[in-house]
């Protein structure tokens, strides 16, 4: 999984209606074959962004 998911989510995370919405919601990407070093970095340090790779989806964070 690669930074382009990572920004269409955010793109449509954008479009949301936030009258419909209780805060902005966090961007959760799951991927059984890993993430990009560019998507790590996007996510590193980011409150609003989680990825979720088979060993934390099993054994946990």
């Amino acid at each position: 999984m690669d930074v382009t998911t990572a920004k269409r989510l955010e793109h449509i995370r954008g479009i949301l209606d936030p009258g419909k919405v209780d805060g902005p919601p966090k961007l959760l990407l799951f991927s059984r074959s890993g993430f990009t070093p560019e998507l790590r970095g996007l996510a590193q340090g980011r409150d609003d962004v989680e990825l979720i790779g088979l060993e934390r989806l099993y054994v946990g964070s």
